[in-house]
Protein backbone atom coordinates (compact mmCIF):
# COMPACT_ATOMS: atom_id res chain seq x y z
CA UNK A 1 0.00 0.00 0.00
CA UNK A 2 1.45 3.45 -0.77
CA UNK A 3 2.43 6.01 1.78
CA UNK A 4 -0.53 7.45 3.30
CA UNK A 5 -0.80 11.85 2.87
CA UNK A 6 -4.52 12.45 3.70
CA UNK A 7 -4.63 15.15 6.68
CA UNK A 8 -7.04 13.05 8.63
CA UNK A 9 -7.14 9.18 9.54
CA UNK A 10 -9.83 7.43 11.40
CA UNK A 11 -9.03 3.89 12.54
CA UNK A 12 -12.27 1.65 12.65
CA UNK A 13 -12.67 -1.60 12.63
CA UNK A 14 -12.46 -3.54 9.32
CA UNK A 15 -16.16 -4.10 8.89
CA UNK A 16 -16.97 -0.07 9.04
CA UNK A 17 -13.66 0.94 7.05
CA UNK A 18 -15.15 -1.29 3.81
CA UNK A 19 -18.98 0.33 4.67
CA UNK A 20 -17.08 3.75 3.90
CA UNK A 21 -15.46 2.96 1.13
CA UNK A 22 -18.41 1.53 -0.36
CA UNK A 23 -20.24 4.60 1.06
CA UNK A 24 -17.99 6.91 -0.46
CA UNK A 25 -17.47 5.03 -3.90
CA UNK A 26 -21.37 5.27 -4.38
CA UNK A 27 -21.90 9.08 -2.98
CA UNK A 28 -18.25 10.51 -4.34
CA UNK A 29 -18.15 12.87 -1.27
CA UNK A 30 -14.56 12.94 -2.29
CA UNK A 31 -13.15 13.64 1.30
CA UNK A 32 -9.84 13.41 -0.04
CA UNK A 33 -8.30 14.54 3.24
CA UNK A 34 -9.73 12.00 5.21
CA UNK A 35 -9.04 8.35 4.92
CA UNK A 36 -10.69 5.93 6.87
CA UNK A 37 -8.89 2.28 7.56
CA UNK A 38 -8.79 -0.40 10.02
CA UNK A 39 -5.60 -1.09 11.69
CA UNK A 40 -4.35 -4.09 9.68
CA UNK A 41 -4.44 -2.00 7.01
CA UNK A 42 -2.49 0.78 8.25
CA UNK A 43 1.09 1.41 6.28
CA UNK A 44 4.27 -0.12 8.56
CA UNK A 45 5.70 3.19 7.73
CA UNK A 46 2.93 5.11 9.64
CA UNK A 47 4.16 6.42 13.17
CA UNK A 48 1.51 7.49 15.24
CA UNK A 49 2.06 9.50 18.32
CA UNK A 50 -0.23 11.12 21.21
CA UNK A 51 1.42 14.39 21.00
CA UNK A 52 4.33 13.53 22.91
CA UNK A 53 5.50 10.59 22.07
CA UNK A 54 4.85 7.44 19.87
CA UNK A 55 2.43 5.20 20.97
CA UNK A 56 0.16 1.99 19.60
CA UNK A 57 -2.47 3.29 17.13
CA UNK A 58 -6.16 2.13 18.43
CA UNK A 59 -9.56 1.22 17.08
CA UNK A 60 -12.37 4.22 17.68
CA UNK A 61 -9.54 7.04 17.49
CA UNK A 62 -9.18 9.86 14.76
CA UNK A 63 -5.54 11.00 14.18
CA UNK A 64 -4.54 14.31 12.19
CA UNK A 65 -1.72 13.82 9.93
CA UNK A 66 1.10 15.83 12.05
CA UNK A 67 2.10 18.77 9.59
CA UNK A 68 5.78 19.35 10.23
CA UNK A 69 7.00 15.65 10.55
CA UNK A 70 6.68 13.48 7.71
CA UNK A 71 4.58 10.26 8.17
CA UNK A 72 3.20 11.06 11.64
CA UNK A 73 0.16 11.02 12.68
CA UNK A 74 -0.83 12.69 16.06
CA UNK A 75 -3.98 11.47 17.97
CA UNK A 76 -6.99 14.51 18.02
CA UNK A 77 -7.95 16.24 21.46
CA UNK A 78 -8.96 19.23 21.85
CA UNK A 79 -5.34 20.32 22.67
CA UNK A 80 -4.21 18.85 19.20
CA UNK A 81 -5.02 22.72 17.03
CA UNK A 82 -3.39 24.72 19.93
CA UNK A 83 -0.13 22.83 19.92
CA UNK A 84 0.13 22.61 16.17
CA UNK A 85 -0.51 26.42 16.22
CA UNK A 86 2.28 27.20 18.65
CA UNK A 87 4.58 24.51 16.41
CA UNK A 88 4.27 26.42 13.50
CA UNK A 89 4.29 29.69 15.08
CA UNK A 90 7.76 28.95 16.74
CA UNK A 91 9.36 27.26 13.47
CA UNK A 92 8.03 30.84 12.17
CA UNK A 93 10.43 32.63 14.44
CA UNK A 94 13.29 29.56 14.08
CA UNK A 95 13.15 30.62 10.40
CA UNK A 96 13.43 34.09 10.23
CA UNK A 97 16.12 33.84 12.24
CA UNK A 98 17.93 31.67 10.29
CA UNK A 99 17.34 34.37 7.55
CA UNK A 100 18.51 36.92 9.93
CA UNK A 101 16.52 38.43 12.06
CA UNK A 102 17.23 39.89 15.56
CA UNK A 103 13.49 40.98 16.24
CA UNK A 104 10.29 39.79 15.42
CA UNK A 105 7.38 42.43 16.41
CA UNK A 106 3.74 43.37 16.19
CA UNK A 107 3.14 46.43 13.28
CA UNK A 108 0.84 48.55 14.81
CA UNK A 109 -1.60 47.68 12.26
CA UNK A 110 -2.25 44.40 13.83
CA UNK A 111 -2.42 45.67 16.98
CA UNK A 112 -5.34 47.56 16.10
CA UNK A 113 -6.47 44.79 14.50
CA UNK A 114 -6.71 43.03 17.61
CA UNK A 115 -8.67 45.62 19.31
CA UNK A 116 -11.28 45.47 17.00
CA UNK A 117 -11.46 41.59 17.01
CA UNK A 118 -12.30 41.81 20.63
CA UNK A 119 -14.29 44.67 19.96
CA UNK A 120 -16.51 42.53 17.72
CA UNK A 121 -16.86 39.09 19.76
CA UNK A 122 -19.76 38.27 21.85
CA UNK A 123 -18.52 37.72 25.43
CA UNK A 124 -19.35 34.05 24.80
CA UNK A 125 -17.44 33.57 22.14
CA UNK A 126 -13.84 34.73 24.14
CA UNK A 127 -15.00 32.37 26.37
CA UNK A 128 -15.05 29.97 23.79
CA UNK A 129 -11.86 30.95 21.81
CA UNK A 130 -9.59 30.81 25.03
CA UNK A 131 -11.12 27.45 26.15
CA UNK A 132 -9.34 26.11 23.16
CA UNK A 133 -6.53 28.49 23.37
CA UNK A 134 -6.46 29.48 20.01
CA UNK A 135 -7.18 33.24 21.44
CA UNK A 136 -4.61 35.87 20.31
CA UNK A 137 -3.36 36.15 23.86
CA UNK A 138 -2.91 32.55 24.71
CA UNK A 139 0.72 32.76 22.00
CA UNK A 140 3.55 35.68 22.56
CA UNK A 141 4.28 37.02 18.94
CA UNK A 142 7.02 39.20 19.89
CA UNK A 143 10.99 37.63 19.98
CA UNK A 144 14.29 39.05 19.75
CA UNK A 145 17.61 37.18 19.16
CA UNK A 146 21.15 38.16 19.08
CA UNK A 147 23.23 38.88 15.97
CA UNK A 148 25.28 35.89 15.64
CA UNK A 149 26.99 36.10 12.30
CA UNK A 150 26.99 37.81 9.17
CA UNK A 151 24.04 36.58 6.69
CA UNK A 152 24.98 34.85 3.15
CA UNK A 153 24.33 32.63 0.58
CA UNK A 154 25.30 29.89 3.11
CA UNK A 155 22.51 30.95 5.87
CA UNK A 156 20.07 31.40 3.11
CA UNK A 157 20.59 27.66 1.94
CA UNK A 158 20.15 26.94 5.62
CA UNK A 159 16.68 28.52 5.56
CA UNK A 160 15.90 26.43 2.94
CA UNK A 161 16.87 22.97 4.15
CA UNK A 162 15.09 23.51 7.58
CA UNK A 163 11.81 24.48 5.48
CA UNK A 164 12.63 20.66 3.89
CA UNK A 165 13.05 19.35 7.16
CA UNK A 166 9.60 20.42 8.60
CA UNK A 167 7.65 20.23 6.00
CA UNK A 168 7.07 23.69 4.95
CA UNK A 169 7.82 24.01 1.14
CA UNK A 170 4.74 24.98 0.24
CA UNK A 171 3.62 27.07 3.21
CA UNK A 172 2.92 30.58 1.38
CA UNK A 173 4.09 32.78 4.75
CA UNK A 174 7.82 30.77 4.81
CA UNK A 175 7.74 30.88 0.73
CA UNK A 176 7.73 35.09 1.08
CA UNK A 177 9.88 35.29 3.68
CA UNK A 178 12.65 33.32 2.07
CA UNK A 179 11.94 35.11 -1.18
CA UNK A 180 12.11 38.43 0.30
CA UNK A 181 15.54 37.08 1.61
CA UNK A 182 17.49 36.00 -1.26
CA UNK A 183 20.78 37.48 -0.73
CA UNK A 184 21.23 38.08 -4.73
CA UNK A 185 18.56 40.53 -3.98
CA UNK A 186 18.40 44.10 -1.89
CA UNK A 187 17.89 42.92 1.76
CA UNK A 188 15.99 45.33 3.73
CA UNK A 189 17.13 45.87 7.05
CA UNK A 190 13.69 45.76 8.22
CA UNK A 191 10.75 43.79 6.75
CA UNK A 192 6.79 43.84 7.10
CA UNK A 193 5.22 40.75 6.52
CA UNK A 194 1.63 38.62 7.24
CA UNK A 195 1.47 35.49 8.76
CA UNK A 196 -1.53 33.36 8.62
CA UNK A 197 -2.60 32.91 12.15
CA UNK A 198 -4.84 29.64 12.75
CA UNK A 199 -4.93 28.63 9.35
CA UNK A 200 -4.03 25.14 10.42
CA UNK A 201 -6.39 24.98 12.81
CA UNK A 202 -9.08 26.14 10.97
CA UNK A 203 -9.01 23.92 8.38
CA UNK A 204 -8.55 20.72 10.23
CA UNK A 205 -11.64 21.81 11.79
CA UNK A 206 -13.37 22.52 9.17
CA UNK A 207 -12.25 18.97 7.78
CA UNK A 208 -13.86 17.75 10.87
CA UNK A 209 -17.01 19.49 10.40
CA UNK A 210 -17.59 18.13 6.69
CA UNK A 211 -17.27 14.66 7.57
CA UNK A 212 -18.92 14.56 10.86
CA UNK A 213 -22.79 13.95 9.70
CA UNK A 214 -21.34 11.02 7.97
CA UNK A 215 -19.60 9.62 10.63
CA UNK A 216 -22.72 10.01 12.34
CA UNK A 217 -25.10 8.11 10.35
CA UNK A 218 -22.08 5.32 9.71
CA UNK A 219 -21.94 5.32 13.64
CA UNK A 220 -18.13 5.85 13.64
CA UNK A 221 -15.99 7.93 15.52
CA UNK A 222 -16.75 11.88 14.99
CA UNK A 223 -13.72 14.32 14.27
CA UNK A 224 -15.42 16.85 15.93
CA UNK A 225 -16.14 15.24 19.27
CA UNK A 226 -12.17 14.75 19.91
CA UNK A 227 -11.35 18.42 18.57
CA UNK A 228 -13.66 20.11 20.91
CA UNK A 229 -14.36 20.63 24.91
CA UNK A 230 -16.83 19.11 25.68
CA UNK A 231 -18.53 22.00 26.85
CA UNK A 232 -17.76 24.13 23.39
CA UNK A 233 -20.19 24.14 20.31
CA UNK A 234 -19.48 23.46 16.92
CA UNK A 235 -21.59 26.85 16.33
CA UNK A 236 -19.75 28.70 18.16
CA UNK A 237 -16.36 27.75 16.39
CA UNK A 238 -17.43 28.16 13.00
CA UNK A 239 -17.81 31.60 13.76
CA UNK A 240 -14.76 32.03 15.61
CA UNK A 241 -11.97 29.87 13.59
CA UNK A 242 -11.02 31.72 11.04
CA UNK A 243 -7.89 32.51 9.65
CA UNK A 244 -6.61 35.71 10.60
CA UNK A 245 -3.79 37.46 8.89
CA UNK A 246 -1.56 39.26 11.33
CA UNK A 247 1.23 41.81 10.16
CA UNK A 248 4.60 41.51 11.63
CA UNK A 249 7.70 43.64 11.35
CA UNK A 250 10.78 42.40 11.51
CA UNK A 251 14.25 43.44 11.99
CA UNK A 252 17.40 42.04 10.44
CA UNK A 253 20.97 42.26 11.07
CA UNK A 254 23.50 42.59 8.62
Amino acid sequence: MSTINEKMLILQSEEKSINYQWYDEYSKTNLTDIKVLSIKDVPKEIIFSDGQSCCVPQEGKCYIRNPFKRNEYVEETCETLKKFEHDRLNLFFSFAHKLGATEISFSDKSKRQIKEEEGALSGKSLKCMKKMGLDIESFSFEKKYKETCLYSAKEYELAKQFMKENCLEHDGDFKTLLEDRNPEGNLMTEYSCSYSFRKFASNTFNLALNFDGLANALKMTTPLSCLLPTDVKSKVVRKILVVKDLAFTIKFGS
